[in-house]
């Protein structure tokens, strides 16, 4: 793998199952901490993603941010405001990946078919690019 300096990862829980609304009350379980970027569990979780990303053909989806400014969303805006201003602190991470599992809600709410699972977030750099994950 390539060599990977990790930043912040933490994981929530996105409580849905298929084919049926969600609770309300709890649609998710929020981890209220990071985990350890330099713990060998966390480290090999997030080298299990990279694998996943990394292999032709998977089944991962990625996101991009619209470029008009009209279709633009508070995610979008909140995301730029970290990797310019703040992605330095955990304090800053946490509430970023908590406003992208409520937009997952909200987009999740649109989707009969969607189920929920665990998310993970990742704040990394390879090869002197930053990335912000949520394989």
């Amino acid at each position: 793998m390539t060599d990977v300096t990790i930043t912040h990862v933490i994981v929530h829980e996105l409580t849905k199952e298929g084919k049926q609304d969600f609770d309300y009350s709890k649609p998710y379980n929020l981890r209220k901490t990071t985990l350890d970027p330099v713990n060998h569990t966390v480290k090999k979780l997030i080298s299990e993603f990279f694998k996943l990303y990394g292999t032709k053909g998977n089944s991962a989806h990625y996101g991009i941010f619209k470029d008009i400014p009209e279709q633009q969303d508070t995610i979008s805006h909140k995301f730029q405001n970290y990797l310019l201003h703040e992605c330095e602190t955990e304090k800053n991470f946490i509430p970023l990946s908590i406003s992208i599992m409520e937009k997952f809600v909200e987009t999740a709410k649109e989707e009969p078919w969607s189920s929920g699972g665990f998310i993970a977030f990742c704040d990394y750099e390879t090869e002197g690019t930053l990335f912000f994950s949520c394989p």
